[in-house]
């Protein structure tokens, strides 16, 4: 299509954009049409969508990524601003004290992932400190894969890691994880460990969404879509304010 000199905040340019999009489509064969907007251009696609749904019933209109872990960066500051998270980064050095607030708001989106990255680094070791203690690795795995293992740390190598991957040994320490954090998240260990525990699966869902947008593979990221805002909202729904904080 070619470049439109036209300002993409009027609403005819934004039908002319839909319009096209599902002329595009039909000559590909495809049912619906997916047309992705930046925030301020999607309000004005959905209110057309909505306005004339005879017309525009199959078009799926979908923010950027960026705005959707945007929007959940910000829905993450409002679970954990009381939680002590801004002081242990603050501490830890981590963010400095100016910064702290718009990355809890998710307005700097860099700082953000980086932070957060971090901090699930650090809540994941706790964690594996933890399941030591209850199952100690050295009863989970034989001392040829340990061995393994240690080769393996000090010389990193694909097929060496493939090898391992399907052993018995790993399968079942991997079992024996998931068990664990099954545990955690009926709340059998405590209320804090569960709900660490639900931030750090909400951050591995924005890197694989983020991945999987990289990536292109669609299936994997409408996959990823859907469980990050499900996850995000069942959340959102359960603290003050409910919904209506989520929104805003």
């Amino acid at each position: 299509m070619p470049p439109l000199n036209v300002s993409i905040n009027e609403n005819s340019t934004v039908q002319h954009i839909l319009d096209t999009s599902i002329t595009a489509s039909k000559e590909l064969g495809q049912i619906y049409t997916s047309v992705t907007f930046d925030l301020a251009v999607a309000t004005k696609a959905y209110s057309l969508c909505w306005q004339f749904t005879d017309q525009y019933y199959n078009v799926i209109v979908r923010m950027g990524v960026f705005y959707v872990i945007f929007s959940h960066f910000s829905t993450l500051g409002k679970l954990l601003r009381e939680g002590g998270f801004s002081e242990s980064v603050i501490e830890s050095e981590i963010c400095a004290s100016g910064s702290i607030d718009k990355v809890m708001s998710g307005r700097h989106y860099n700082r953000a992932l980086g932070t957060h990255k971090l901090v699930v680094e650090g809540f994941e070791r706790l964690l594996f400190k933890r399941f030591e203690v209850q199952c100690p690795i050295s009863e989970l795995l034989s001392k040829d894969t340990l061995n393994k293992l240690t080769d393996l740390a000090k010389e990193p190598d694909v097929g060496k890691l493939i090898a391992i991957d399907d052993t018995e040994d790993i399968i079942h320490y991997f079992e024996s994880l998931k068990k664990f954090k099954d545990t955690i998240r009926k709340g059998e260990l405590c209320k804090i460990a569960r709900f660490w525990l639900q931030y750090i699966y909400i951050i591995h869902l924005i890197y694989a969404l983020i991945k999987s947008t990289k990536k292109l593979i669609y299936s994997y990221i409408l996959y990823h879509y859907i469980i990050f805002v499900h996850n995000t909202l069942h959340l959102t729904t359960k603290t003050m304010h409910g919904m209506y904080q989520c929104i805003l």
